[in-house]
Order: C-alpha cells, then sequence, then structure tokens
C-alpha cells in the first residue's frame, strides 16, 4: 500500500516514507478497500502463518513463510469457501 502506513519493496516491508522494517501484524488491502492477505512482519520479512483471500472477500489459501521465505501452502479454497484437496 503505497498510499498507507506502509510500502514493499519485493518481499520487505517497511515504514511509508522510511527504510525501516516493519514489525506485526500486517493487513493488506486490494483498491477496492478488500483485505487480500494478513500475516506477521519480522524485521520487514513475511513470518509465520499468512492468510489470502478471494476477491469475493472468502479465503483463498494459508501459507506458511520463515524470514521472508516461502516454506509451504498449507490449506486451498476454491472461491466459493469450499477446502480444496491436498494437491499443491
Amino acid at each position: 500500500m503505497q498510499e498507507g502506513k506502509y510500502k514493499r519493496d519485493d518481499n520487505f516491508w517497511m515504514v511509508r516514507k522510511t527504510e525501516e522494517p516493519l514489525n506485526g501484524l500486517v493487513y493488506d488491502y486490494a483498491e477496492n478497500g478488500k483485505r487480500i492477505e494478513f500475516g506477521y512482519l519480522v524485521n520487514g520479512y513475511q513470518d509465520g502463518t499468512w492468510k489470502f483471500f478471494h476477491e469475493n472477500g472468502k479465503p483463498s489459501m494459508e501459507n506458511i513463510y520463515k524470514n521472508g521465505k516461502f516454506i509451504e501452502t498449507t490449506q486451498k479454497w476454491d472461491s466459493d469457501g469450499k477446502l480444496l484437496e491436498n494437491d499443491y
């Protein structure tokens, strides 16, 4: 969110107008105002469980990150909210 409280440079998140890394729970929203993802940052990098959402607001997937690196997808849902088989 370049106009929000933070900005992203690839997978590094920082306080807007600074190079200070963000820490804690963050939410990211699409231009239409709907939440598209949320999770924790540690020293500016995704860490732990992150949840992502379809445009209709229903969950789309849950991923695990460690120090900004993707580890695995633990769950996926279709746009109707149905949990998909573990084929990812």
